[in-house]
């Protein structure tokens, strides 16, 4: 009872300093209460406990205060990782005719597994991972009959255990795969389905809370999320970026033919697509009772022949960012939602659930 009145003591005493040093939380952080948020409650003393906070760590906890909730102190806890641990750019095309990637070339890249009815685990969809504890993916790939249950991140190859891959004359091995359970799986709140299968999808995104911490590899690393800037910001800076024809790349181990019966592939595979006018892009979906939405999606085409297909849903399409320190950093522009009937229709775009949208509920429903 008294290391507990003595550190609810000292937690009154760096609240009561706290209030001259409130502040803003920058784009990778959350304003939440102090004993919510693990990396900055461990400097508590901790009931029972001898050791008492030295000055450091007192300082620590002024320079993250953000305000209170009633007597209850809030702090900048960091949710995302910054510019310098995302979406690194280590190496200088469901994809049809797509092309193989190198190893550790998108590390954020992450496939999906679910139960399935024969034993073990079935790879059905994509997604990103986009801290040590989320994967990013598309909602329909979420579906609650049959929920994902573990991911896989670092794979390349699905055939071999250790990938590797030649560049020059020097063979690079990328570490193992590692699966992590899912513990548990967000969809947004407004996903909506329409029963139809050629149907479009609105609000097509979920996180992917995983069990425990990742490790953070060469062949395991987050993609960068366009929130280093205010929202209207970044989402005018996508739109300039897709009047100009920017490319894009898209990664996945989707179905490699147009037929349902293709295979998949066992190799990562990215293609670059280029953005469609909405208005053009609206057109070729004309008949949707779902109509595309530009807030909310982008459109992508590729060029002889390739495209996404099944099994690519959920993948990260990204698009390539300089820094003021001559850096490059890999961005999460769009998700895989849905396509054609028929994948790699001639004219026909596939749709993605635009990311800068959607920001401010990812920013609100991750947790440390």
């Amino acid at each position: 009872m008294r290391n507990s009145l003595s550190a609810a003591l000292w937690l009154a005493a760096v609240c009561a300093c706290l209030t001259r040093a409130e502040r803003t939380c920058s784009s990778h952080e959350s304003c939440i209460e102090l004993t919510q948020c693990p990396e900055l409650a461990k400097l508590l003393p901790r009931p029972g406990g001898n050791r008492k906070p030295s000055a450091s760590d007192q300082e620590r906890l002024r320079a993250a205060h953000c305000g209170f909730q009633g007597s209850k102190a809030k702090v900048c806890c960091v949710l995302l990782p910054t510019y310098k641990e995302c979406g690194p750019t280590t190496i200088p095309d469901k994809i049809i005719n797509g092309n193989q990637t190198q190893v550790m070339e998108f590390p954020w890249a992450v496939r999906l597994g679910y139960r399935s009815p024969y034993g073990g685990t079935a790879y059905q969809c994509g997604g990103a991972l986009i801290s040590s504890r989320y994967v990013i993916t598309a909602a329909h790939c979420t579906e609650k009959s049959s929920p994902p249950v573990t991911v896989r991140l670092g794979e390349h190859d699905a055939r071999t255990e250790v990938d590797c891959s030649i560049l020059g004359n020097t063979s690079v091995c990328a570490p193992p795969a590692v699966d992590v359970r899912v513990e548990e799986v967000i969809s947004h709140p407004e996903y909506v389905k329409s029963t139809r299968r050629r149907d479009g999808l609105w609000n097509d995104i979920a996180l992917l809370r995983l069990a425990r911490p990742v490790e953070f590899t060469r062949g395991v690393a987050p993609v960068c999320l366009p929130n280093d800037m205010p929202r209207g910001q970044a989402e005018k800076d996508q739109l300039m970026r897709e009047q100009k024809g920017f490319t894009f790349t898209v990664v996945g181990w989707g179905r490699i033919g147009k037929d349902e019966d293709a295979d998949v592939s066992d190799v990562l595979l990215k293609l670059n697509l280029q953005t469609m006018k909405h208005a053009d892009c609206a057109a070729k979906y004309s008949r949707f009772p779902n109509k595309l939405n530009e807030e909310l999606q982008m459109c992508g085409i590729a060029k002889n022949g390739q495209d996404v297909c099944s099994g690519d849903s959920g993948g990260p399409l990204t698009s390539v960012m300089s820094l003021s320190n001559r850096k490059v950093r890999s961005v999460l522009r769009g998700i895989v939602s849905f396509g054609p009937t028929v994948c790699a229709s001639e004219g026909v775009p596939a749709i993605f659930t635009r990311v800068t949208h959607y920001l401010p509920w990812i920013m609100s429903t991750l947790r440390p």
